[in-house]
């Protein structure tokens, strides 16, 4: 089982790996914006600052770009798409204010 931490709020969850970020805060019943679930809209993006979840597909970085808020070091990912992998995570909800995928 791996933890993942969700900011501001501190609320911790521990979910097996493969679980997709959306999914476990959804379980944890932490307010995480989302629209589309399936890499389309870029609603559901988050900051990760610690751990590493899993791998970024090339339609994630795309869209990512698209909407601007793309970072080199992988630390914004799609909440629909990144999963716990290997390490723990803590997410930070406070960057779905910072930018607008539209």
């Amino acid at each position: 089982m791996m933890k993942i931490k969700f900011l501001p709020s501190n609320k911790e969850i521990e979910k097996p790996g493969k679980t997709k970020i959306l999914i476990a805060a959804r379980h944890a019943k932490v307010k995480i914006r989302f629209g589309c679930a399936a890499c389309s809209c870029g609603l559901c993006a988050v900051l990760i600052t610690n751990g590493s979840p899993s791998p970024m597909s090339e339609k994630e970085e795309e869209l990512l770009k698209r909407i601007g808020i793309f970072q080199e070091n992988h630390s914004v990912r799609l909440s629909c798409q990144a999963r716990v992998d290997s390490t723990d995570l803590e997410v930070d909800l406070d960057f779905q204010d910072t930018y607008s995928p539209e």
